[in-house]
C-alpha cells in the first residue's frame, strides 16, 4: 500500500479486538511517530504505552476520576465515552509534551508561538502513528478529550 492509499484507507476505529498488539508492531508505530517532522527539531513528544493489567488499572482509575468529577457537579462532556473506547482497546498510547505549559498560565509571545509549534509537531507524530498502524493492519483511534 502506498502512502496515498494508506491515508485514504485510514479510519477511526471505535470497537477493538481483544488481541494484544505485538511488541514489534508497537515499536514500528512508535518509531514512525519519532520520525515526524518537528519545529526546530525539538521533538516535543513523549509516549506512555499502557497495556495488559496496567491498562485495566488505567481504565479503573480513569472511571473513578470521572465518577468523582460528575458527583461534584462537573460536566465531563464525552469523557465517559472516551473511557469506554479505551477500555476496549488492547493498548493505549498517551502522547504528551513534558515542556508544555498549563493553558491558563501567562506567557510571553515567543512562548505562545513555541507552544503552537509543539502542538503541531505532536499532531504530526500522532498522524504518523495512525498511518503506521493502518499500514500494519491495526485499527486505531486518536482521542483528544479533556
Amino acid at each position: 500500500m502506498n502512502t496515498l492509499e494508506t491515508i485514504a484507507a485510514r479510519r477511526s476505529i471505535r470497537r477493538f479486538k481483544k488481541d494484544a498488539v505485538p511488541k514489534e508492531a508497537m515499536e514500528k508505530i512508535l518509531a514512525a511517530a519519532c520520525q515526524a517532522p518537528s519545529a526546530k527539531n525539538r521533538q516535543p513528544w513523549r509516549f506512555t504505552v499502557v497495556q495488559g493489567s496496567r491498562r485495566d488499572e488505567m481504565v479503573r482509575v480513569m472511571r473513578a476520576g470521572l465518577d468523582a468529577r460528575e458527583t461534584s457537579g462537573e460536566d465531563i462532556g464525552s469523557a465517559r465515552w472516551t473511557a469506554d473506547c479505551m477500555a476496549q482497546a488492547p493498548v493505549t498510547v498517551f502522547v504528551h509534551n513534558p515542556d508544555g505549559m498549563h493553558p491558563w498560565l501567562p506567557r510571553k509571545a515567543d512562548q505562545i508561538w513555541m507552544e503552537l509549534a509543539d502542538v503541531q509537531s505532536i499532531g504530526a507524530a500522532i498522524e504518523n502513528m495512525l498511518l503506521a498502524a493502518q499500514t500494519l493492519g491495526i485499527g486505531s483511534l486518536w482521542i483528544a478529550d479533556v
